[in-house]
């Protein structure tokens, strides 16, 4: 492996530098701000690979790891290089688990950064579509900024390729999907604020594990703030053709769980109100940490600052997995990507209209990360 300091004004410079010296198969190992005599500088460390071929997907800079190898003599000329560049061979950590790796990196909450990060040509076109797509400029900052590192640069212009990088990226970072099994889950409760349908996406569920699965299922509302929500939900069950029940406290939850014992799967429907500390405590206090799998029903049509805010109340609740609701009413869906890796917590169901119990569908990584990567294609980009 041949290593190669350079000092330069841009990334762009960098790269057509190391294009240049190194390669169309070099890549970017670190970039970092320098100052000399008052003027400020980039100083970049580029890398090719003389003796195999480059691998396909690259971590990043700031994950960069050298595995165990054999072959002592490639690690010892390259701890000799690095020597030369006066770098500490602490600052290059250990290629492993890349795309385990890249997740961990998009999941962290991401905080503002105090400088400015330039994109330029096709990485501009890609940064302004993530934006257009709802992603949060710090979240599609971090994406980009990873994306160039991936991508060597005989392929930087070439928008497919890149593409396809951008999208294992994504994809990397919500393929989390947690399901309701119904041999292990038993005691299933739907949470979250008013209006984003909670009741309708409980009947979707019943239905589904009643007609499809040919569960025993039992319905129980803890929502009696709202008269028409347990009348709905009663009706919902009359026409499956399972039992409902509406328990006022925990006593009386308790009893009705105790009542539906012998069945498969238990769902219940907690209290649509506006949400506030208040109602989040009432509901938590009524359903437990215990026996009771909890999910956070979400509406795909909030905007992300209020999904983000929504999920940080709710937690205390302990929810293990997010349904997004009307997925058929947006035509935006960065506010879904913002959430998930900003609060961790994985997918499980999408629904796609009121129809109850058609309108419900796994929450598919594929199709979500398709439809945040669909404005990104062939654009006029920007240079410096």
């Amino acid at each position: 492996m041949q290593l190669k300091k350079f000092k330069v004004k841009t990334i762009r410079e960098a790269m057509e530098k190391i294009k240049i010296e190194l390669g169309e198969d070099a890549f970017i190992i670190s970039d970092r701000q320098i100052n000399e005599n008052g003027e400020k500088f980039i100083e970049v460390i580029a890398a090719v690979e003389k003796d195999s071929a480059p691998s396909t997907f690259r971590a990043s800079p700031s994950n960069i790891n050298i595995p165990d190898t054999k072959e002592k003599t490639g690690v010892k000329e390259l701890k000799e290089l690095i020597e030369k560049l006066d770098y500490r061979e602490s600052e290059i950590l250990p290629i492993k688990k890349e795309i385990e790796e890249l997740k961990k990196i998009i999941s962290e909450k991401f905080s503002t950064s105090k400088r400015a990060i330039e994109f330029e040509g096709v990485f501009y076109d890609v940064f302004t579509r993530l934006l257009e797509e709802g992603i949060a400029g710090d979240v599609a900052s971090k994406l980009v900024k990873v994306l160039e590192y991936q991508v060597p640069l005989k392929f930087q212009n070439d928008i497919e390729k890149i593409k396809a990088y951008l999208w294992k990226i994504v994809f990397s970072s919500i393929s989390d999907i947690k399901l309701i099994d119904s041999n292990k889950d038993k005691i299933i409760a739907l949470i979250g604020p008013t209006g984003v349908g909670k009741t309708t996406t409980i009947a979707k569920l019943s239905a589904y594990f009643y007609l499809a699965q040919q569960k025993k299922v039992a319905l129980i509302s803890i929502d009696s703030y709202r008269i028409a929500a347990p009348e709905q939900l009663k009706t919902y069950a009359s026409l499956i053709g399972i039992p409902f029940a509406l328990a006022y406290n925990r006593e009386e939850l308790d009893k009705y769980i105790r009542m539906f014992n012998d069945y498969d799967l238990i769902f219940i429907d907690t209290v649509g109100k506006r949400i506030s500390e208040e109602s989040v405590k009432r509901d938590s206090e009524i359903l437990g940490k215990e026996r009771i799998k909890k999910l956070l029903v979400l509406s795909a049509t909030t905007k992300s600052e209020d999904l983000v805010d929504v999920v940080k109340k709710y937690k205390i609740m302990g929810p293990q997995s997010i349904i997004f609701t009307k997925m058929d009413e947006t035509l935006s869906f960065g506010n879904i990507f913002n959430t998930l890796v900003k609060e961790g917590l994985p997918l499980s169901y999408f629904t796609t209209g009121q129809k109850v119990p058609q309108d419900i569908e796994v929450a598919s990584p594929e199709k979500l990360t398709n439809l945040l990567l669909r404005r990104v294609k062939n654009g006029s980009g920007r240079n410096s």
